[in-house]
């Protein structure tokens, strides 16, 4: 009987370990790299062509795309190897995974402002883009939050240098439009730009405080220090 117990125990460990290795398990690094190439260029392409529909149009998004592309991987390999430490569980491709999530999401925003640019003006693409900015911000500071032992200087930098160093491409392809647009306006988009980052900053510590909370009043444990260990293991 209690061989039988031990065996459909052993069974059971072997379905859990599937699951948890299918559950966690990211693409090869060479994937990941041709998804974010995809993304980037495909993605800054066809949002400068629905702004612009011209040839021009086509080798600025082009650009637009590369520039993003060198300036993430760049990103992407300095937070990996100088800012996050080496017991974590982000090595470069893991980190560029990250990335590739949080230009999806940004991606969204910003191919929502060219069809809302459309026939709102261009000042709508501008803030939908800083709102996308604020949600791929959120979701980096949620993982390394929730995932990594860090230092508030190593959480910040992780989570806010990569986005921050791919606006530079946005300021010098469409510095001269921004400008035409906003000239009226430029307090308003200081502010909201400012307001974006405070939410970005605010709204990850509230969520992960409260989903703490919950952990410690069912286990006895805080939420985050648990899935850390899980994740670690």
């Amino acid at each position: 009987m209690d061989m039988a117990s031990e065996d459909s125990l052993d069974r059971s460990i072997d379905i859990a370990v599937q699951h948890y290795s299918s559950l966690f398990r990211l693409p090869s690094h060479r994937k990941v790299l041709l998804l974010l190439v995809l993304l980037c260029i495909g993605g800054a392409l066809v949002s400068t062509v629905v702004l612009f529909p011209s040839l021009h149009a086509v080798f600025g998004g082009l650009c637009l795309g590369s520039a993003f592309l060198v300036l993430s991987l760049i990103a992407d390999y300095c937070t990996s190897r100088f800012i996050l430490k080496k017991g974590t569980i982000f090595d470069f491709r893991r980190t560029v995974a990250v990335s590739l999530f949080c230009w999806g999401l940004w991606f969204f925003f910003i191919f929502l402002g060219s069809l809302v640019a459309l026939g709102f003006g261009f000042s709508w693409w501008i803030r939908l883009s800083l709102l996308g900015l604020s949600a791929a911000m959120i979701l980096r500071l949620l993982v390394f939050r929730s995932t990594a032992y860090l230092s508030y200087i190593r959480l910040f930098a992780s989570s806010f240098f990569q986005p921050f160093l791919c606006i530079l491409p946005f300021v010098i392809f469409f510095w001269e439009q921004a400008v035409y647009e906003y000239v009226p306006n430029l307090y308003g988009l200081v502010a909201f730009f400012a307001a974006a980052t405070i939410v970005s900053v605010l709204a990850p510590f509230v969520f992960l405080y409260l989903l703490n909370r919950l952990g410690e009043k069912a286990l006895g444990i805080g939420t985050l220090p648990l899935f850390r260990a899980f994740m670690l293991n």
